[in-house]
């Protein structure tokens, strides 16, 4: 399997990475499998230094769980991953935190998006004719296939960090750091129809917000997205997240682990290809949620870039706080 043909299967397509499921609760608690520690005999001095060893990673291990009581590292979910009813590979990412923003602190022109998505339903229900072209179907070239058959959503492309921050204006979001600048950037918007009557016209309000941004550094892919979610969705007080692969995606699983950095706990969740676990092909996404804003990094590289493809993930890591 090519580099190409194991990107595809494992959702890189486009937005089909992210399903968004809004509302989804898991129903079964996390199992987490005990870690059994088996010592073998062996002389004195062997067994002393596996001792001393074990001590050591005992006073780390207490340093950290004092660090998690006393508040000094943070936490901000949890990753559940299995199979979905059809047998793909599928993970769930679900907050401890409520993650819905008053639709009052998000300032930007994103606001007004809800205006294009009542145009885009007035189109495809034909009650106006508009002369300038739908601008579903393109922008500076770049295909924003999700809002092609969801007149309920928008996107808007960019061409700087700055301004899609700007177009969100949401004043405690955090922008990636890295050594490169966007090669495709944009911000999706999703509506909520307030009017429950399907018969007329739809009254949209700003449900969600994603900044999305794909980099190319160094021959590595790296996606980043920072999602928003306003108090005009309703019934769900912790959003998840799912993903799924792709097509069959029964050759795949889903391996999750975290990693502290920058006084924080990421979620670092990596795509295995069961049919050849020594494929040189590496998927990571590694998650974290501050200031009610959840953020996602996709990294898509090959072995011989691994120093790379750990430095964008400490980059990003490190962005937050600054």
């Amino acid at each position: 399997m090519n580099r190409e043909q194991f990107f595809n299967a494992i959702g890189n397509t486009d937005e089909t990475m992210l399903k968004e499921t809004e509302q989804l609760r898991m129903n079964a608690a996390k199992q987490d499998s005990p870690k059994v520690l088996t010592l073998v005999k062996s002389n004195s001095r062997a067994r002393r230094r596996l001792l001393v060893v074990l001590a050591a990673c005992l006073i780390l291990g207490l340093g950290t769980l004092a660090a998690y009581a006393a508040g000094l590292i943070g936490r901000s979910g949890n990753v559940t991953t299995g199979t979905d009813g059809e047998g793909r590979a599928n993970m769930i990412f679900e907050t401890t935190v409520d993650m819905r923003i008053p639709l009052s602190e998000i300032k930007g022109d994103v606001k007004d998006s809800t205006q294009n998505m009542l145009e885009y339903w007035r189109r495809d229900n034909h009650t106006q004719e508009f002369t300038t072209p739908d601008p579903r179907a393109s922008q500076d070239g770049f295909y924003l296939p999700i809002t092609t058959s969801d007149p309920g959503s928008h996107a808007q492309a960019f061409s700087t960090l700055a301004d899609a921050a700007a177009y969100i204006g949401y004043d405690k979001l955090t922008l990636p750091q890295f050594s490169a600048s966007p090669i495709a950037l944009y911000v999706w918007s999703s509506g909520i129809n307030k009017n429950p009557d399907e018969t007329t016209e739809p009254d949209y309000r700003l449900g969600r917000v994603t900044l999305r941004a794909t980099f190319k550094i160094n021959g590595v892919y790296a996606y980043s997205s920072a999602t928003l979610t306003t108090d005009e969705l309703l019934g769900s007080t912790n959003i998840t997240e799912s993903r799924i692969t792709n097509g069959d995606g029964t050759d795949y699983a889903f391996v999750s682990d975290t990693v502290v950095a920058n006084g924080r706990e990421f979620w670092v969740v990596t795509t295995i290809d069961r049919n050849n676990p020594d494929s040189t092909h590496n998927a990571k996404e590694v998650i974290w949620v501050e200031d009610q804003v959840e953020y996602r990094l996709q990294l898509y590289y090959e072995s011989s870039d691994q120093a790379v493809a750990d430095q964008i993930m400490q980059d990003w890591m490190n962005s937050f706080g600054n």
